[in-house]
């Protein structure tokens, strides 16, 4: 038995308790929207935004192109190159902007991805070392990617 059996938080406190959290959520939101106005936006912000924007428009994706993990899978590749990470920002806005697939849009759309990565690497004559120990049409054809020429 409790110390205080017939203890219960009081209505006021209650509510003031509520009012706090809700002040705090909206001074998060309009600094929130302060940032994107002004052009600074954080990783966070661009996230909590991304979320609120999903509950108004009812879009819940089940698959995303992740920067991160297109990166991994050409570090896996190529090793550890500095020029990787722009590439690989570069490719995924390329192929989120233009991708359609009627199916395995994520594997498609990485393959894709790392198809770009390849390609432009080539064209700024940087000579990347395959570690996966086979070349694009191998590789194109293991992830059961749909080439484009684009």
């Amino acid at each position: 038995m409790s110390e205080y059996p017939n203890f219960a938080p009081s209505k006021l406190a209650t509510t003031m308790r509520r009012l706090r959290w809700v002040l705090g959520a909206k001074t998060r939101r309009v600094a929130r929207a302060w940032r994107y106005a002004l052009g600074r936006t954080t990783l966070t912000d661009a996230y909590d935004i991304g979320i609120d924007c999903r509950d108004v428009t009812g879009d819940y994706p089940l698959v995303s192109l992740d920067v991160d993990d297109v990166l991994q899978s050409a570090k896996d590749r190529w090793g550890d190159v500095p020029e990787l990470k722009a590439y690989a920002e570069s490719a995924v806005r390329r192929v989120y902007g233009r991708w359609s697939s009627p199916g395995h849009e994520l594997d498609g759309a990485k393959s894709w991805a790392m198809d770009l990565i390849e390609e432009w690497a080539k064209d700024d004559g940087l000579d990347l070392e395959d570690g996966w120990g086979f070349g694009r049409e191998e590789h194109a054809e293991a992830e059961g990617a749909i080439s484009t020429n684009d």
